[in-house]
């Protein structure tokens, strides 16, 4: 006779383990580099990620996307012109996961 051997397996898909940005302190109307880390590599497909900006002063996209494979998404963050120092939490959110990183905008 033989052995059956059942597995229930459970796919995590991963979540947010690190936001990043880079530089910390920008010029108003220059860029910072956001990086997106996930806890593990994007399923086919890919995973999709919502950001946002506290200030109107740091301008992002409504999401990026890790491609698939990958465990790094970066996107550029538009900073305007002010006339005072002002900071922006930048927010990634992936299901129920969220993390931030504080961009300071100088004049």
């Amino acid at each position: 006779g033989g052995a059956s051997v059942k597995a229930n397996v459970s796919v995590t898909a991963p979540v947010i383990a690190a936001v990043g940005l880079s530089p910390l302190t920008v010029k108003g109307g220059t860029t910072s580099t956001l990086t997106v880390t996930l806890s593990g590599i994007a399923p086919a497909g890919g995973t999709v990620v919502t950001l946002g900006s506290s200030s109107t002063t740091a301008v992002v996209p409504a999401s990026i996307t890790v491609p698939a494979g990958q465990l790094t998404a970066t996107q550029v963050v538009t900073t305007l012109a002010t006339t005072r120092n002002r900071t922006a939490r930048i927010t990634a959110t992936t299901g129920a996961t969220a993390m931030s990183a504080t961009l300071s905008i100088t004049p």
